[in-house]
């Protein structure tokens, strides 16, 4: 298997997944049955009925604006879960399920055991890792969302550990092989200060899976201004090398050693502040991947 460079971090594609009706797995109906209540069947109307433009109504409701009211609002909203599923159903998910079967064939358990998913939502990459025999350990704001994702271990018999994240620099345990973070940083206050924060949580030589989605085409008013503003002039890829990561053969990313990662570390700070200066002359050129697979 293998990715091309524009999956390697950031997905930059509008979704349009919910337009259609999709069928959902009988596991995942299962989930979704037993945890709301609901006859299968009507699990998968409600999914068939699903539009994304709903969650975009009720963030445009509530309007949060704190990163308290931002916590509490993924923290009580049931309609995250409708749309997870929905969207993990599709095949525009592939990319990601592609992204966690390359991790798994070429970072096995018996090398990189322990994997943090960050922002786990529904926890669908994380029960891959756990059926592969990884320990799991899922982080994401407590509410209904992240209860659907311990209910879906549970009621496989598979087991986890959870960080629920309160404050905005959520202690994260440390030298974990795999980290991943799925469409989650584009959501946070300061994605470049938990994206550091992610990176010291990986052991040098681990696996970082991330993808941003630095963009609102309308249907994702929850992608934080501030964060689409700062990365529409700054390559979210140097950021990436900037925080102690480098591209494996394969595309993915891991922790580079402190004599590789500190000066391009030096070289991120001075980018990110000054970013007008022709920067693409200093960074080497393995560094300087922009989305799209482009140098």
């Amino acid at each position: 298997m293998n990715l091309d460079m524009d999956s390697a971090s950031t997905n930059t594609e509008p979704l349009r997944w919910d337009r259609t009706a999709i069928p959902v797995d009988k596991e995942t109906l299962l989930d979704l049955s037993t945890f709301w209540g609901m006859e299968p069947r009507l699990c998968q109307a409600r999914l068939d009925e699903y539009r994304m433009s709903r969650m975009a109504d009720e963030w445009r409701r509530v309007n949060p604006q704190t990163p308290v009211e931002i916590r509490k609002f993924y923290g009580e909203t049931e309609l995250y879960i409708w749309e997870l599923v929905k969207w993990h159903a599709d095949e525009s998910y592939d990319i990601y399920r592609n992204r966690v079967a390359q991790a798994i064939q070429l970072f096995p358990p018996a090398t990189h055991p322990r994997v943090l998913d960050f922002g786990a939502g529904i926890a669908t990459a994380s029960l891959e890792f756990a059926r592969s025999g990884y320990e799991v350990t899922i982080a994401d704001v407590p509410g209904r969302t992240l209860s659907f994702a311990r209910h879906r271990f549970q009621r496989r018999g598979l087991s986890c550990s959870v960080v629920e994240v309160t404050n905005d620099a959520p202690a994260l345990p440390r030298e974990f092989d795999v980290v991943v973070s799925f469409d989650v940083l584009e959501h946070v206050p300061n994605a470049e200060l938990m994206l550091m924060r992610l990176v010291r949580s990986l052991r040098v030589g681990g696996v970082a899976l991330i993808v941003a989605s630095f963009h609102d085409d309308g249907d994702h008013p929850q992608h934080l201004p501030s964060n689409i503003d700062r990365f529409r002039t700054l390559a979210w890829d140097w950021a990436l090398v900037g925080a102690g990561l480098r591209f494996h053969p394969s595309g993915l990313l891991t922790r580079a050693p402190v004599n590789y990662s500190l000066p391009r570390r030096i070289r991120w700070f001075l980018h990110s502040r000054f970013p007008s200066l022709p920067w693409r002359f200093v960074y080497k050129r393995e560094d300087r991947r922009k989305p799209g697979g482009q140098l």
